[in-house]
């Protein structure tokens, strides 16, 4: 189980990597847009002739990397809430077995065992019973 936690915690640090990166992407395009009128070498993120389709443009690309950098983002926290739940119960189990140690017997796990109801004579019913 542990290895396993520590996977999904990795797995979590990549998608918050990736969130940072989508965010910073987005904030450039729309933070440094920029037509030079005399040389079109210093042009950054101009598409057409016209400002106003750039800015358009730009604020679509703008839109899609928030998008993703916050479903990455949002994965991430996901990810990090089940590790933590998972961590939650290893120690709650390190501790039952602690007291059992200390009883001096571990419990058998539980069966269970599906009754039969018979309804108009059929057997189509049943319900599982923990014992």
């Amino acid at each position: 189980m542990e290895g396993i936690r520590k996977g999904i915690v990795a797995f979590s640090c990549i998608l918050l990597l990736v969130s940072a990166v989508c965010f910073w992407k987005g904030f450039d395009y729309k933070n440094n847009y920029y037509q030079s009128e005399n040389y079109s070498s210093l042009n950054k993120y101009v598409y057409v002739g016209g400002d106003a389709y750039n800015y358009i443009i730009n604020s679509n690309y703008f839109t899609g990397f928030m998008v993703l950098g916050s479903s990455a983002a949002l994965g991430a926290i996901m990810l990090i809430c089940i590790s933590l739940n998972l961590r939650s119960k290893d120690r709650h189990m390190d501790g039952l077995k602690a007291i059992y140690d200390r009883i001096g017997e571990m419990p058998k796990e539980k069966k269970s065992e599906i009754d039969i109801i018979k309804v108009d004579g059929e057997e189509n019913m049943y319900h599982e019973q923990s014992i």
